[in-house]
């Protein structure tokens, strides 16, 4: 007859260790209650305990208690042994032993102790403050996509984003469940178009992105997954970050959504930064911009969690590229973002300024998402600028010009190019908006004046123009996503009298160049005072400066694929290398040397067609980059 010993046993309630005390004297070995571990979201108690039975049975095995239906979860469990191909099976999933047991109005699982010895595997979560963390989590990403799933088993299934959402948050959204009940509290109800983005502006509402399927389809990825891949079901040795172990799959599903279980395990480690962030706001804003676009520009704080987004991003587009999927994987990705986002809006156990910032965050990937895939033209509703103010002219050639002949200077308007520039702006703008402020100015590696910047009362638009004045490539901004202004002189052209104006929202940023100085003054003088956002200032400390350019270097990546993911992949850096920053470097004339040069390959790789040619500029930019590393990194003077 088995015996139960250790004194915490009773942390079990009274009924089930009743029925458990039962059932354990059937058995044949002791079994000593070593310690308790915590039971994740779920209900679970899950204990660690001592089996013993002379010359038969000496070990240690997890027990976890399940009320309700832990026959289920136990049989998902064994199908994922069993289906799992061998080699992921035996190097990363847990081990069973036994079946399930009743007990009574309960379930219990024993377990394997993944790796063997408790002391040095640990859970990922233990490592979020570590350097080694984006080298973990990049391995897991990479292992659960490629090694569980290292062939496409099944066909890939075309759906819309309403489709897709659907299929990651299940029955969350039935009426009166969590999520529901959170959305109507808060006033953002799949009824709701346009919420606001937790930032001052207005967004698309992901709530009704689900509710609807728009034109854009998408092919998805199905196959073996964990179904709750969190920061607490991985355990690793942090040395050995490969031989890593999955626990607690008893979501397992043959059929998963291949993007879901990644993107849920970035997130749940998002959940444990937020709590030390809480009296930051600008803090927990980078980190949503960290998660959805890490090649974007971020603070600081969130340096460290902004290399784990790249991993997530970087070890899904690795996984789709080959299997010649990689088009489809970049919306399957942010769409995953989204559904995961809402799972953990939905979780009431979680304050409500942690479940806002989730919401947050799925509008900020939803945004993204459109921005994407041009999914929606929608215009957001008009809201009120900082001031209120009803500003500019009505969109006539008259009232332009006129106002085109304060603002152009006498050599821009003698060259006649202010009546071509009239035409530019009547283009570019529609008839519910008033024109404000115009400037030429050059794009990329163009010329001064091939490119003009129009303000509005409602937009920013930057435009190439042709020797007809022509528009094309045009980008456009509204003034309510608008997070950022930055002025800087154009030190590359080493030209006094002309600026650079950046423009930055959540998912874009927009740089215009060449703009004479007292105009890009006004310009920016004109955009604080529509929408309310003062220009960034320039870092006082040098140093910092400094080691700032130092970290985005070495965060770029120089993708060889297509002109235009080379320019998205270095547009940060770009605005990086422009700063002003007083000299610091040993040899400052050689860094800005350096600089400059690499500012020329990067401005003049969006234009490069040929593959030939991006592999050209990306071995260029490696080059240069190394050098200036060397520089920038050597001791101070």
């Amino acid at each position: 007859m088995g015996e139960l010993s250790g004194e915490s046993w009773n942390k079990l309630p009274p009924e089930l260790f009743s029925v458990f005390k039962r059932w354990h004297e059937s058995t044949t070995y002791d079994s000593e209650l070593t310690s308790w571990m915590a039971g994740g979201m779920s209900d679970a108690l899950v204990a660690v305990a001592s089996q013993f039975e002379a010359d038969v049975l000496a070990r240690q095995a997890v027990l976890k208690f399940l009320k309700g239906d832990g026959a289920e979860e136990a049989r998902r469990m064994r199908r994922a042994l069993n289906r799992s191909p061998r080699e992921f099976r035996e190097a990363h999933l847990v081990e069973l032993i036994g079946d399930a047991i009743l007990l009574d109005s309960w379930w219990m699982i024993q377990m394997r102790i993944a790796g063997g010895d408790r002391s040095t595997v640990r859970p990922l979560v233990e490592l979020r403050h570590s350097d080694s963390l984006p080298e973990a989590c990049g391995i897991v990403f990479e292992s659960v996509l490629g090694e569980w799933n290292p062939t496409l088993a099944r066909r890939p299934e075309s759906m819309t984003a309403g489709a897709y959402l659907r299929l990651l948050l299940g029955d969350r959204l039935n009426h009166d469940k969590p999520l529901d009940r959170w959305a109507a509290e808060h006033g953002v109800t799949a009824m709701v178009g346009w919420v606001p983005d937790g930032d001052g502006g207005l967004a698309r509402n992901p709530l009704a992105l689900v509710n609807g399927d728009g034109s854009n389809q998408l092919l998805v990825h199905r196959g073996y997954a964990h179904g709750d891949l969190n920061v607490r079901n991985v355990l690793l040795r942090p040395d050995d970050p490969r031989n890593f172990k999955l626990i607690d799959f008893g979501d397992f599903a043959e059929d998963a959504p291949l993007a879901r279980d990644p993107a849920h395990l970035l997130l749940s480690l998002a959940r444990e930064w937020l709590p030390a962030l809480a009296d930051d706001p600008e803090a927990r804003h980078h980190l949503k911009a960290a998660i959805v676009t890490p090649h974007k520009p971020d603070g600081p704080s969130v340096f460290g969690f902004k290399s784990v987004s790249a991993a997530f991003h970087q070890a899904g587009q690795s996984w789709a590229d080959s299997n010649d999927y990689g088009e489809h994987w970049r919306p399957q990705a942010l769409l995953s973002l989204i559904g995961c986002a809402l799972v953990f809006v939905g979780r009431k156990r979680l304050p409500d300024d942690i479940r806002q910032w989730f919401f947050d965050l799925s509008v900020y990937a939803t945004r993204e998402y459109f921005r994407l895939t041009r999914d929606d033209i929608d215009e957001p509703p008009l809201r009120p600028t900082a001031k209120a103010l009803v500003v500019g002219v009505s969109l006539s050639r008259a009232e332009i010009d006129a106002v085109l002949s304060e603002q152009l200077h006498f050599m821009q308007r003698a060259m006649g190019n202010q009546d071509g520039l009239v035409g530019a702006a009547l283009e570019l703008l529609h008839e519910r908006e008033r024109f404000v402020r115009l400037a030429p100015c050059r794009m990329r590696g163009s010329t001064p004046g091939s490119a003009v910047i129009v303000v509005s009362d409602r937009y920013v638009r930057a435009a190439e123009l042709d020797t007809k004045f022509r528009t094309s490539g045009v980008t456009r901004i509204a003034h309510g996503d608008i997070r950022e202004l930055h002025l800087s002189l154009d030190r590359r052209l080493d030209l006094i009298d002309t600026a650079d104006v950046r423009i930055a929202t959540d998912s874009i940023e927009l740089l215009v160049c060449g703009l004479l100085r007292d105009q890009a003054q006004s310009l920016v003088s004109t955009l604080e005072e529509l929408t309310g956002v003062r220009r960034r200032q320039l870092a006082e400390d040098p140093a910092a400066a400094w080691r700032d350019l130092v970290e985005a270097l070495r965060a770029a990546r120089f993708i060889a694929r297509t002109s235009g993911d080379l320019a998205a992949d270095t547009e940060f850096l770009r605005m990086a290398l422009r700063e002003e920053r007083a000299s610091y470097p040993k040899e400052p004339t050689r860094v800005e040397e350096l600089v400059g040069r690499l500012d020329e390959i990067l401005s003049e790789a969006a234009m490069y067609t040929t593959p030939d040619q991006v592999r050209t500029a990306c071995a260029s930019a490696e080059l240069f980059r190394g050098w200036l590393l060397d520089l920038l990194s050597e001791p101070r003077p």
